[in-house]
């Protein structure tokens, strides 16, 4: 049986109170909440880890904003992609501790990362090293200040020149 205690529950609680205002500032639709918060459960239950930030990539199309995949991270530097999240059960699980050997940004309307314009989109690449992978992330509008938020914290800080 594993004890939770009540900093941790406190600690839980203010992380997806976190979670829920960046929710709010994308303006992501409720519905999309719920099947992230399902989401979010299932990996907890699966993979015996706790998820302490979120991040949701989406594109701005002309018929309006798409979500292209959902990513979690671990205080362990595990990342969890969840790819087409709306629709499917599909999950790959990272290490990064390390692991990042190339990083690409590329920006559109975007001077000033603190204050995104609703036409700023950014787009962000990076290379895995041990399993040939390529994360995609992309952003629009005031997303990109969150995309370079997790950038820097789990894909910049691990990046190494080892083999």
């Amino acid at each position: 049986m594993i004890y939770v205690t009540n900093k941790e529950k406190q600690n839980k609680r203010r992380m997806k109170e976190n979670w829920n205002n960046y929710f709010s500032v994308i303006r992501l639709p409720e519905k999309l909440i719920e099947i992230i918060t399902k989401k979010c459960s299932e990996i907890e239950s699966l993979c015996s880890v706790e998820l302490v930030d979120v991040f949701v990539s989406n594109v701005r199309k002309e018929s309006g904003e798409e979500y292209k995949s959902l990513w979690f991270f671990s205080s362990d530097e595990k990342a969890f992609e969840c790819k087409n999240f709306i629709t499917d059960d599909d999950y790959d699980i990272l290490c990064l501790h390390k692991n990042v050997a190339y990083f690409n940004i590329i920006k559109k309307e975007l001077d000033d990362v603190e204050n995104p314009s609703n036409e700023s989109s950014m787009t962000v690449n990076c290379y895995i090293r041990g399993i040939s992978m390529v994360c995609d992330f992309s952003a629009t509008g005031v997303n990109c200040k969150y995309l370079v938020a997790i950038s820097k914290k789990y894909y910049i800080s691990n990046m190494s020149s080892e083999q």
